[in-house]
């Protein structure tokens, strides 16, 4: 029925009156998610705007950034909610011609969702065809292993990056195909020099040869130049409160 409509007026609400015999099991179900006359549905604000927002937002934004936390821990709203999020950046990134990276990061937590798992495995595979970067970030190795699926992401990973963390189970790295250098520098038990130090290893798809490298990533020399990196809650509840309080002049009070 949907493909009688103009394509602006392919929703929900203008098929689920004709879709579902009115005492059905499925119109009882459906009618939490749309607007009738008679009545308003629980949710029918979540997916029943006139305009799908989150991808108009990413194909005019040059960089989006999307808390996902919210939707996680609503076990009604989440599934659907991340689903279409996972399919609007699907769109987004096939249609894109310039290349693009994307960043997840406490990448288990939502990996729990079958609908962003299918998204992220599909990211490891296909991505890179289209000029396309993809990183998720884990706590540690253990997180990452416990994901189902994981081994596919593991596989498709050409570059990979490691923080010291000295509790860290050595079991976890062997999936990793690391040197025991490299699995000394994770533990901490390398020379660290002091300082902030990550290491990066570069895989190669043909052979189980990879090559690693330590940087330094302090930012400390950057001196106050540092607070234009704070994250989380509290710097974003500052900012919005010199943003109410300066208007457009807020960018220089900060």
């Amino acid at each position: 029925m949907s493909e009688y409509l103009e394509v602006g007026e392919r929703t929900l609400n203008n098929i689920f009156t004709a879709s579902f015999p009115r005492l059905s099991t499925e119109h009882r179900l459906f009618e939490k998610w749309v607007s009738l006359e008679e009545k308003e549905g629980q949710y029918a604000h979540v997916f029943n705007a006139p305009r799908d927002q989150i991808s108009g937002f990413l194909e005019k934004s040059f960089l989006a950034g999307i808390n996902m936390n919210e939707a996680l821990e609503d076990p009604l709203l989440g599934p659907p909610v991340i689903a279409h999020i996972a399919n609007a950046i699907s769109q987004a990134a096939r249609k894109t011609d310039g290349g693009f990276s994307i960043f997840v990061d406490e990448a288990a937590n939502l990996l729990r969702n079958d609908g962003f798992r299918k998204l992220a495995l599909e990211m490891y595979r296909e991505y890179r065809k289209l000029d396309g970067l993809v990183g998720l970030a884990f706590q540690e190795p253990g997180a990452l292993l416990s994901v189902e699926g994981a081994s596919g992401i593991i596989e498709n990973a050409q570059t990979m990056f490691f923080f010291p963390n000295s509790n860290v189970d050595t079991k976890n790295l062997e999936p990793l195909n690391l040197s025991s250098e490299q699995i000394a520098f994770i533990k901490g038990q390398g020379d660290m020099r002091g300082g902030r130090q990550v290491m990066i290893v570069k895989r190669f798809e043909a052979s189980s040869f990879n090559e690693s490298a330590i940087i330094d990533i302090d930012l400390t020399p950057f001196g106050d130049a540092i607070r234009f990196y704070r994250s989380g809650p509290a710097p974003i509840r500052e900012l919005n409160e010199i943003k109410q309080e300066w208007g457009d002049q807020w960018l220089s009070h900060i």
